[in-house]
């Protein structure tokens, strides 16, 4: 896997390295210019920050889900048809709607709730 010269052959860099080296060298390779580059970097950071708490950039971690409304599971047992299951998913969503602080039932059988 190793060649037995023992040296390494001169990697060839593209433009793009040499310009970034060259800049970087001058950037951080120099007392002063290394001070004021730091001095750039943490102010560009705290600045960054800072537009979170200022309010122009929004973070939400979880989702927002205040919603008023519940999803109701009905297992029946195996075998139900599928006639059966709409029924009774019809008569309780009559019974629901019964209850003053309901307002609309969506009822599914045979599918998946969205």
């Amino acid at each position: 896997m190793l060649k037995s010269g023992g040296g390494h052959e001169a990697e060839r860099e593209d433009w793009l390295t040499r310009v970034y080296r060259r800049l970087m060298g001058t950037l951080i390779g120099r007392g002063r210019n290394a001070f004021f580059f730091l001095l750039a970097v943490i102010v560009l950071l705290v600045g960054s920050m800072a537009l979170f708490y200022a309010g122009f950039v929004k973070v939400k971690m979880l989702p927002f889900d205040n919603k008023s409304e519940f999803q109701v599971v009905i297992d029946l047992p195996e075998g139900t048809t599928l006639e059966e299951t709409q029924r009774v998913t019809a008569a309780l969503a009559r019974r629901t709607l019964e209850q003053p602080e309901v307002v609309n039932v969506q009822t599914y059988a045979g599918t998946a709730s969205p």
